[in-house]
């Protein structure tokens, strides 16, 4: 997917644009090359196009299909947010996992967002998620969720919050590397309520109203290489969200993708949480 990126990039281009300028013609008009049907769009066309003949039946169903796009699409709101508090050299230099800062960074923001430590899931391996076996895990651990209530409480000493950073930073990535290793209880469980045979009783746990709730992802987060520029994916409720980010030397590009009030609250909340690390550590200048 990473080495299709671009390829990708240009495809969905040109899938959204179909659909949002496609006019059903009165008659087919002969293709010629830079038009479709005969009529230019002004448009810098990519990919090979091609003329079709349709019938009404499928003209309708064009249309039916762009207005449901347009319906979907008109409930959520995408951002862009470009954070210059810190990236990979400050992290560094300091010997702090790159990873695990930024994840427990995006933990902070939706503890601020939230007002409590929502469960979230992150994306580790989408190599089968064509097979319904995505490699996803729950990423809270109580010593993250230590830290993001007392991350920014004044009355704990600095040196004390930037040491809980630094151990929730390493918890989570120890999180990571068990679930990239098979050793992932949501991807086991999922596998085992889809061996069973057509029929067949499943377990009790599998029709508990909270372990539904609990395995169905309201946020999904994941880091990527920065090459795809649509990392992020619609979770169908706006409700909920999915984020993506990648970090360079001095700062860092998030994306997020969530109901239209929400990602100008979550946004914000994610500034905070930059901020507050920083400041963190900016701090453990002062007693090294």
């Amino acid at each position: 997917m990473i080495r299709k990126a671009m390829t990708l990039t240009r495809l969905q281009t040109t899938i959204c644009n179909a659909i949002l300028e496609y006019n059903p013609p009165k008659q087919i008009i002969g293709y010629s090359k830079g038009s479709i049907n005969g009529h230019s769009h002004g448009h810098v066309h990519w990919l090979k196009e091609f003329a079709i003949r349709t019938t009404p039946a499928i003209e309708s169903q064009i249309i039916e299909v762009r207005q449901r796009f347009i319906d979907d699409v008109s409930k959520f709101g995408y951002r862009d947010i470009i954070l210059h508090h810190f990236g990979t050299k400050a992290l560094l230099k300091r010997g702090l996992p790159i990873k695990g800062v930024f994840d427990l960074m995006c933990q902070l923001a939706n503890y601020y967002f939230y007002g409590y430590t929502a469960q979230s899931w992150e994306a580790i391996s989408m190599s089968h998620y064509h097979k319904g076996r995505p490699g996803i895990v729950q990423v809270v651990t109580p010593i993250t969720e230590h830290f993001c209530w007392t991350g920014d409480n004044s009355s704990l000493p600095l040196a004390t919050r930037f040491q809980l950073m630094v151990d929730a930073a390493h918890d989570h990535n120890n999180t990571i590397k068990k679930a990239l290793t098979g050793h992932c209880y949501q991807r086991t469980l999922r596998a085992l309520e889809l061996v069973g045979k057509e029929g067949e009783e499943v377990p009790a746990l599998f029709k508990n109203p909270f372990y539904e709730k609990l395995m169905e992802p309201d946020q999904m987060f994941s880091n990527t290489d920065g090459l795809s520029p649509e990392s992020c994916f619609i979770m169908g409720d706006p409700s909920k969200f999915w984020m993506t980010y990648y970090v360079v030397e001095d700062w860092a590009h998030f994306s997020i993708i969530t109901g239209k009030v929400g990602v100008v609250k979550w946004a914000n909340c994610l500034e905070k949480a930059a901020a507050t690390m920083k400041m963190l550590l900016d701090a453990e200048q002062t007693w090294v």
